[in-house]
Order: C-alpha cells, then structure tokens, then sequence
C-alpha cells in the first residue's frame, strides 16, 4: 500500500496519478480530505500535548 500526501496537489497529480509508469491506473480509491478548522486543530494539538499560545506567529522554513 502506498499513500501519498503533501500540500503540492498539482505536482503529485501530475508526477504521480497521471504518469505512465509503474503505477499506472493503479489507484484502487481516493479519499478526498477537508482542512481542519482552527477549533479542530486546536483540539488536535491538545490531544497530542502540544502547547502554543494562540497569539504567537510562528515561522517555517
């Protein structure tokens, strides 16, 4: 089983579900997932024990 997730919806598309390599029409099914509100990932984030102030802005690189 293979699962693939990642916020480049385009590119896996296009590198994954339309390419004609090994993995050609081998999807079996698609679960099309919702974002989760900002309650939900507050929810979320409590039940893993993770702790952030509300106010804080935080940068990724």
């Amino acid at each position: 089983m293979v699962v693939i997730c990642g916020s480049a919806a385009g590119w896996m598309i296009n590198k994954v579900v339309h390419h004609k390599g090994s993995l050609h029409n081998r999807i079996t099914k698609l679960i099309h997932l919702k974002p989760f509100t900002l309650s939900e990932t507050e929810q979320f984030l409590k039940t893993a024990h993770i702790t952030l102030n509300r106010y804080r802005s935080y940068n990724c690189i």
